[in-house]
């Protein structure tokens, strides 16, 4: 056996194991404090949500739960808490089909069923990452290249945070990423169907919808309706029709967007200007956010939809890439509540525009600027509440928080950057191919056809040569930098987040008994 044989056995072993140990961390708090009560996950929402729809009850009927007080006198695993005053759970932000479709985790003991959702998670998660590599670059996709993709998408702090609470942005990874191979494929219909179904489950995907109108794809645009009505219409004839009005209301008493993780529009100016949340402001100025908000979401909204329009020089594949980039990171801006763990839905623009710079469209600053984008979303920020938020801490939140918002800024910048850079050295070549043309045919106007044309032909194949000769020039062949080097970079890039992980995992370890009788569960509370 060669050395690069040994060399590349070590790697991929090392690789394997790494993976295993980063999965084992992520699977540690749904098997240990997260299982104990419903009121430790975001998924207890949704799981008590399902449990009510095979009762029969309304499926967004609030939990009440008190905080204990424990005696610090006593060791931990002897305090007796003491209960004091009844507070509502914040309530369950999933539409009725998303409860429909999920309501057989119900049937299982609330332990197994978070089990099985960390589990389905990961499986989307991965199978989401590998179907958008494969598209990308199917040439180079490898066992090696495999691993790597997956140690970055489960190191990825977001990704963390997103199976730590049971949330679904994995789960919708793969929903968006058939609905881009649709489209690059122009199967209209079919992406249209993936992304109404995905928009059925979050609401804010459905930003899709400008997609089809702005390229004025009827049959896309259709079929989006036509889908979203259909997965309403079935959710209200099994759960009742009145079950989209306590959605609706469920939605009003949100008073929670200026958590720090809040990386949208809407939760920046609260943590900046304050407004009808408990959160203490940066500047406080309260009545500002009611003008301000729709003024700059409005203005951000009229950005996307003049990105969206066709640009006829642009090649077809590019352009879709473009529009599902930015639509990605445009709808986390313009939610209210656009959360740190949709991050993961990231990995396509990030995927993508790497593979641009793999193919020499500036192979240098673009993955800098990715890799930027991505050590920044790593570094652990912690949740605090609105009410958390005091005079005490705000510089330090707002600017730890803002770290996330820039991020989406920053990538969007980059979006509307490359949009026009891109289309207008399209059109610079095509309109020099042009004149170049029009130059030699004024210059031979007496030769006869045919010369003209073979020497337009060959003039056309010299300046196509010299484009492609200048495109391999600037470009850098990732795939020959040596492992070693690119397993140091991602070790730097990722360092914040396995600091977070490991610190996160050994807090949940040496304290869960202490934290599992923080809270207790109220089943019955009359106001």
């Amino acid at each position: 056996m060669s050395f690069k044989e040994i060399y590349h056995s070590v790697f991929l072993l090392s690789g394997i194991i790494l993976l295993g140990v980063i999965l084992i961390l992520n699977f540690i708090y749904p098997l240990s404090l997260g299982k104990t009560n419903i009121l430790y996950s975001d998924f207890g929402k949704f799981y008590h949500s399902q449990q009510l729809f095979i009762q029969g009850k309304n499926i967004y009927t609030p939990i009440y739960f008190v905080k204990n007080k424990l005696h610090t006198s006593t060791p931990t695993s002897k305090a007796k808490p003491t209960h004091s005053k009844v507070f509502i759970l914040s309530g369950n932000l999933n539409p009725p089909f998303f409860t429909l479709i999920s309501f057989p985790l119900a049937y299982l003991s609330y332990p197994h069923a978070l089990l099985l959702w960390t589990l389905l998670s990961i499986f989307a998660g991965t199978l989401g990452i590998l179907l958008l590599q494969q598209k990308l670059d199917g040439e180079t996709f490898s066992v090696s290249c495999t691993l790597l993709l997956l140690i970055a998408l489960f190191s990825y702090f977001p990704s963390f945070v997103n199976l730590q609470f049971g949330q679904v942005s994995l789960l919708l990874l793969p929903l968006l990423v058939w609905g881009w191979r649709a489209a690059r494929q122009k199967k209209t219909i079919s992406a249209a169907i993936f992304l109404a179904l995905a928009s059925s489950l979050k609401p804010f995907i459905g930003l899709f919808l400008f997609y089809f109108l702005m390229r004025k794809e009827w049959q896309g645009f259709c079929a989006f309706l036509l889908t979203l009505f259909s997965c309403a219409l079935i959710a209200a004839l099994f759960l009742g029709f009145d079950s989209y009005a306590a959605y609706y209301h469920v939605c009003q008493q949100i008073k929670w967007a200026a958590s720090s993780w809040n990386v949208s529009i809407y939760g920046f100016l609260l943590r900046l200007l304050g407004g009808i949340e408990s959160n203490v402001a940066l500047l406080p100025v309260p009545g500002l956010i009611t003008y301000l908000y729709p003024l700059l979401a409005g203005i951000f909204f009229l950005a996307i939809i003049q990105f969206l329009r066709p640009a006829p020089d642009m090649p077809a594949q590019r352009k879709v890439d473009l529009d599902f980039s930015v639509i990605i990171t445009a709808m986390l801006l313009l939610s209210p509540l656009g959360w740190l763990y949709y991050f993961p839905l990231l990995s396509i623009p990030i995927l993508i525009l790497w593979q641009w710079s793999k193919t020499g469209i500036y192979p240098i600053a673009l993955p800098i600027m990715l890799m930027s984008c991505i050590f920044f979303s790593n570094i652990p920020v912690s949740l605090l509440s609105s009410e958390q938020i005091q005079t005490a801490n705000v510089l330090h939140v707002f600017f730890g928080s803002s770290l996330y918002f820039l991020v989406l800024i920053g990538l969007t910048s980059l979006l509307f950057w490359l949009r026009y850079r891109v289309a207008g050295d399209t059109h610079k070549t095509f309109s020099a191919k042009s004149s170049y043309s029009q130059q030699l045919d004024f210059c031979q106007g007496g030769m006869k056809m045919s010369n003209r044309s073979v020497f337009n032909i060959h003039e056309d194949r010299e300046l196509s040569g010299n484009i492609d000769k200048n495109s391999s020039a600037k470009s850098i062949h990732f795939e020959k930098i040596p492992s070693g080097l690119l397993l140091l970079i991602g070790i730097v890039v990722f360092l914040p987040s396995y600091h977070g992980i490991g610190k996160g995992t050994v807090d949940w370890l040496l304290h869960s008994t202490h934290y599992s009788q923080q809270y207790s569960l109220v089943a019955h509370h009359q106001e």
